[in-house]
């Protein structure tokens, strides 16, 4: 780049490149989206990365830049910067995929995180069209962000799994209270 800010010519025209995938990045910061991304300082309880995920173009790629790991202090007195995170696929689909899947699968206790925002973001159909300005955020949300939004499908089922959760922890209690009986016969 310095030499063609000193006026060299590139080796190749513009014509000559070629798109090869679609790359997206997150940073993925120690702040309150739901406070107007007010720092969130504290010691980093838990935090895992993404893992898992598929390595190869046709599926999405993942990288994560992270200079912490579980327990490092998230201070007042720097960035608040827990990662950057990278997707890429064979285009912008599979890269923003390959993004929720990788923003899901972060673990971060002990300090509130933007990730929830950042997937949130992603799961919004302007951005996975596309259509985007520098005004994105304060038009798609012009009172701020206050969480996602589950969709009546999703609602039907997280009432689903509580209900079935509830079950198992009420036959595993009288499991346990039977196994207290004995036979006296």
């Amino acid at each position: 780049m310095i030499r063609v800010a000193a006026g060299e010519k590139l080796p190749i025209q513009q014509q000559e490149v070629k798109r090869d995938g679609w790359a997206l990045e997150c940073r993925v910061y120690a702040e309150d989206a739901k406070r107007d991304f007010l720092p969130s300082i504290g010691s980093l309880v838990r935090y895992q990365e993404p893992t898992g995920l598929s390595q190869d173009k046709e599926n999405g790629i993942i990288r994560v830049d992270s200079g912490i790991n579980e327990g490092s202090e998230i201070s007042i007195h720097y960035d608040p910067l827990i990662s950057k995170l990278v997707t890429y696929g064979k285009d912008r689909e599979v890269a923003i995929n390959t993004m929720k899947r990788a923003l899901d699968g972060y673990v971060i206790r002990g300090v509130t995180s933007n990730a929830d925002f950042l997937r949130s973001i992603c799961d919004n159909q302007r951005f996975m069209d596309g259509r985007l300005t520098t005004n994105f955020i304060p038009e798609e949300l012009p009172d701020g962000f206050s969480g996602h939004i589950l969709t009546d499908s999703q609602q039907n089922q997280l009432i689903a799994i509580s209900a079935a959760l509830q079950v198992q922890r009420d036959q595993q209690a009288v499991s346990r209270q039977l196994c207290g009986w004995a036979n006296t016969f």
